[in-house]
């Protein structure tokens, strides 16, 4: 399992990632994968097949909203069939989330025995930090789903919506990036303080008398 490097354009200015080689993947991606605005997917890398075919990666227990402040305990959960023949398998994923104007949102921790690490972006995302499977979280030969708890606390109320960015990875466990499947995804968590509030007719008229 590993990832290539590659530079790409960002507006006027060329971004570089590194030089169009191949580095180790097994401890964790590099930052800035998860296909958030401005950044790469993973998948440009992993790209012997077409992205989300046969599996998907999804966030588990994440609330429709966020208190400020409040922490939650959530999991990502990459499942696929397509490595099934493959006795070697393992399994990675990275995670964003980032507010309306594209910054870092909230704060992320690692649980205990998840084999989990937190990076930061860098450059113009710098403000961006990224959680991901660390050297021991690979999940090496496990069936599908594979799946990792993070704690993610929350901005103040009042900061909008936050959008969580994500990609896993189904790998075929032979050291390349070369015969891996990937996937990414999107999940919005509103702001409760602008969370409409469910009510009855009954209630609306009672307003008015």
């Amino acid at each position: 399992m590993k990832m290539c490097v590659r530079m790409r354009w960002a507006g006027a200015g060329l971004l570089v990632f590194g030089a169009s080689v191949a580095i180790a993947e097994s401890g964790g991606p590099i930052p800035s994968v998860t296909g958030a605005p401005g950044e790469i997917f993973c998948t440009e890398c992993h790209s012997d097949f077409v992205p989300n075919t046969g599996g998907a990666v999804t966030i588990v227990n994440a609330p429709p909203y966020y208190k400020g402040g409040s922490t939650y305990t959530m999991t990502v959960r990459v499942a696929s069939g397509q490595t099934v023949a493959s006795v070697d398998r393992a399994w990675g994923f990275q995670l964003t989330a980032i507010d309306a104007g594209g910054s870092g949102a909230g704060t992320f921790a690692n649980v205990d025995g998840q084999a989990t690490k937190i990076l930061a972006g860098g450059g113009s995302l710098s403000s961006r930090r990224y959680i991901e499977h660390d050297g021991a979280g690979t999940r090496n030969g496990m069936a599908s789903p594979a799946s990792w708890d993070f704690r993610w606390t929350a901005p103040p109320t009042g900061s909008g919506p936050i959008t969580f960015h994500f990609v896993g990875l189904a790998a075929n466990g032979t050291g390349s990036e070369v015969g891996d499947w990937g996937y990414h995804g999107s999940a919005v968590m509103g702001d409760s303080s602008t969370a409409a509030v469910p009510t009855s007719w009954g209630a609306v008229k009672g307003a008015y008398r």
